[in-house]
């Protein structure tokens, strides 16, 4: 198990196949929330207080995971800080995770064949438009997602979204991740984006971006 800072809201926490298997634990066990899920979880917050200072007291959780090939799981763990923005398909874990979990935990969100291609889309939050360009330069396959520039309060908003090809799809938003922090797009803030956002670049961002 392989546990990394993305930043001080978000980290990333990648499971082998022989980590799920030494647990015990399947895929579906991780989306719905079992007593064996719930235990990891609550390992790799302590882990990842004790490496980083990461403390997700009193702050709910956003949880996506993402499939790799050869069995690898990406875990992507955000804190929210307005509950109100979290989608119904995320995992709403209690505050402390000392305790038990809920027992009507909602499955987290899955990406790639775990999760319906059309919904499946990602927002990237830079601080500069040249912090955005850099990232751009690191991604391969931009051409095989949708990908739209939006800018709102003073940040430039990166929306990333599956055309099809899950596999690069899972590739491009893995690339991201590093460079930015992400949500998983619900329909209310797609809505949001398209009414209240600046529209910097509508379509192909990402290679527009990455030829400046």
């Amino acid at each position: 198990m392989k546990i990394e800072k993305v930043n001080d809201h978000q980290i990333r926490c990648t499971l082998t196949k022989a980590d799920l298997a030494e647990r015990n634990l399947k895929l579906s066990e991780l989306a719905y929330g079992t007593e064996k899920a719930k235990a990891l979880f609550r390992d790799m917050l302590k882990e990842a207080s004790r490496m980083f200072g990461f403390e997700a007291d009193d702050i709910p959780l956003m949880i996506e995971a993402i499939p790799l090939p050869g069995g690898t799981i990406v875990l992507i763990i955000t804190k929210v800080e307005d509950p109100d923005e979290l989608d119904t398909r995320f995992s709403k874990f209690a505050p402390d995770l000392k305790d038990d979990l809920p027992e009507e935990t909602e499955p987290i969100a899955l990406s790639g064949s775990e999760q319906d291609n059309n919904t499946s889309a990602h927002l990237y939050r830079f601080e500069s438009l040249d912090d955005a360009i850099k990232a751009s330069h690191q991604v391969l396959y931009r051409s095989s997602v949708n990908s739209t520039l939006y800018k709102n309060d003073g940040a430039y908003y990166l929306m990333i979204g599956n055309n099809g090809d899950t596999a690069k799809y899972n590739k491009v938003t893995n690339t991201l991740t590093e460079y930015a922090s992400s949500e998983q797009v619900n329909p209310s803030r797609l809505l949001f984006f398209k009414n209240k956002a600046e529209t910097l670049i509508a379509e192909d961002a990402l290679n527009n971006l990455s030829k400046i």
